[in-house]
């Protein structure tokens, strides 16, 4: 038996290592000088895809001598307008008669026939079959071992539109689109500095995604750019579709129940960070981008909050938002653990009218609550995959039909309807905590069963106990609350006046990382 493992491990091995000469030898091979042979090669990387175009043709150099020619495109990602202008007509038209006759024919067609403004020699095989992938074109010139870059990408997108989440009655309307470079261009046009910075990465081993980040030099702290940097250049997937991909990738706590890398759709809020000290991670295919560090308190702050209203007014949505989390995780549970375990802590007419309501249904509070937050779920759930108007119209008559029905029924008491309505509508107020909400909501309403007000003391000691252990990127998940940054508390749940608001590169610092980052610096 032992045997037969022992065996079957060490083809397994030999399979493993075989693949990966194989892999090495197709990743450094070279084109050769013969352009037929070059092609047949190109096409068949390709399955001779019927997408993939070739076009060949020739021109006189002299009498006596003529090149041949070879582009190669994939239909559909290239302007083809485009390289007939810049490339297959100069190549046609041109005089050669004023060439000097010591530079090689390739060099010169490189350097003064080609009138296309991105042009580039690539080296090997690999080189040009990530360019025909990527959305450019490549060049073949027959008794040349290389093949030219010919940038000519030029694909449907979507223009850029009025954003879908974050959305603001002042304030910029521009959204993040599918295309990597105009999202870069909207942050661009957002931070008009020659210390923002972008660097490429492709990701993937199937679906080489372009990724790209970006940050502000001086004011990202360079332990978290450092950081940044390894976390995504160690990713080993080899599907890389959308944002979400990355972001469970490169997440300091994966399965957390609070997510430690934010997410915007909006140019302005990724600006706003940038300028913060954070780093912006675009991804091609997907308008939503995201930024690391986030601490706890981002939760609770929406772009509108610099835009509309006094400093004042601002502070008091922000502090809305914060009751409606805690209204939202908490009050199923106190109803529980008031309703069964300390019901003197009720004025007698509220438990009178409670225990009325309550008579004649069939299942205690506890189950009843979960059975309306199950089903609030699913009418959540069943919004979310339907088209917006009809949508908010499921989720809106659902939860009215079903509601009357099982309090018309005798199923459900009126007060628990309330309260898990109540729950439910208070979680869209913090909307970036929403999932962490509905898990937090159903644990408490679980330990005030069991415990009653210990239970739901014993949960929020251990959330908040969680809270302070989370990191993002070395920067302490409670920050500028635990540990406390007096420079920046003035901006978290009450909004400072921007005349007098400090800069969050302060608070936007690894306590750890610092320290070691410093060492492998010496």
């Amino acid at each position: 038996m032992f045997r037969w493992v022992r065996k079957a491990l060490n083809i397994w091995r030999l399979v493993q290592q075989n693949g990966s000469e194989i892999k090495s030898k197709y990743l450094n091979e070279q084109l050769t000088t013969n352009l037929a042979e070059n092609i047949k090669t190109i096409t068949k990387s390709f399955s001779y895809s019927n997408d993939v175009i070739v076009r060949e043709f020739s021109c006189n150099i002299t009498i006596e001598h003529s090149l041949n020619f070879a582009l190669i495109y994939i239909e559909g990602l290239v302007s083809e307008d485009r390289i007939q202008q810049t490339v297959i007509k100069p190549i046609i038209e041109y005089n050669y008669s004023s060439k000097d006759p010591q530079q090689d024919y390739y060099s010169f067609v490189e350097s003064y026939v080609l009138t296309n403004s991105q042009v580039a020699r690539l080296e090997s095989l690999n080189d040009s079959l990530d360019t025909l992938l990527a959305g450019d074109s490549i060049l073949l010139v027959d008794g040349y071992n290389k093949s030219f870059f010919i940038g000519s990408k030029d694909w449907p997108t979507r223009g850029v539109e009025d954003t879908k989440t974050d959305v603001t009655i002042r304030g910029p309307h521009q959204g993040f689109t599918e295309t990597l470079r105009i999202n870069t261009t909207l942050i661009r046009r957002a931070i008009r500095n020659t210390k923002l910075t972008f660097e490429s990465f492709i990701i993937g081993k199937q679906t080489r995604t372009d990724v790209v980040i970006a940050y502000l030099k001086g004011y990202v702290h360079p332990a978290i750019l450092h950081e940044v940097k390894k976390r995504i250049k160690e990713i080993k997937a080899d599907i890389i579709l959308e944002s979400g991909y990355i972001e469970e990738l490169i997440s300091d706590s994966p399965l957390s129940m609070f997510s430690t890398i934010s997410y915007t759709e909006r140019p302005d809020v990724v600006a706003s960070k940038l300028l913060e000290g954070r780093v912006a991670i675009i991804i091609d295919g997907t308008p939503i981008v995201l930024t690391a560090p986030k601490v706890f308190i981002e939760s609770f702050q929406h772009p509108a909050d610099y835009y509309v209203g006094p400093s004042y007014y601002t502070s008091i949505l922000r502090a809305i938002r914060f009751i409606s989390f805690l209204i939202s995780t908490t009050l199923p549970a106190i109803y529980v653990a008031v309703t069964s375990y300390h019901m003197e802590m009720l004025p007698a007419p509220l438990l009178k009218t409670i225990q009325q309501a309550m008579e004649g249904t069939p299942f205690p509070s506890p189950i009843s609550i979960l059975i309306m937050l199950f089903i609030a779920e699913i009418l959540n759930q069943a919004s979310v995959g339907l088209p917006r108007q009809i949508g908010q119209a499921v989720s809106i008559v659902g939860a009215l039909v079903l509601g009357e029905a099982a309090v018309a029924s005798g199923l459900i008491g009126d007060p628990e309807v309330i309260i898990v309505g109540l729950s439910v509508v208070s979680s869209y107020a913090a909307i970036k905590l929403i999932e962490s909400m509905t898990i937090l909501r159903v644990v408490l309403l679980i330990l005030a069963t069991v415990l009653g007000a210990l239970g739901i003391a014993v949960g929020v000691l251990f959330i908040l106990t969680y809270l302070s252990t989370l990191t993002s990127f070395g920067v302490p998940y409670l920050t500028p609350i635990a540990p406390i940054i007096t420079t920046d508390i003035d901006d978290t749940l009450f909004r400072d006046i921007l005349s007098k608001a400090p800069s969050k590169a302060k608070t936007i610092k690894p306590v750890e990382t610092t320290k070691q980052f410093n060492k492998q610096e010496n």
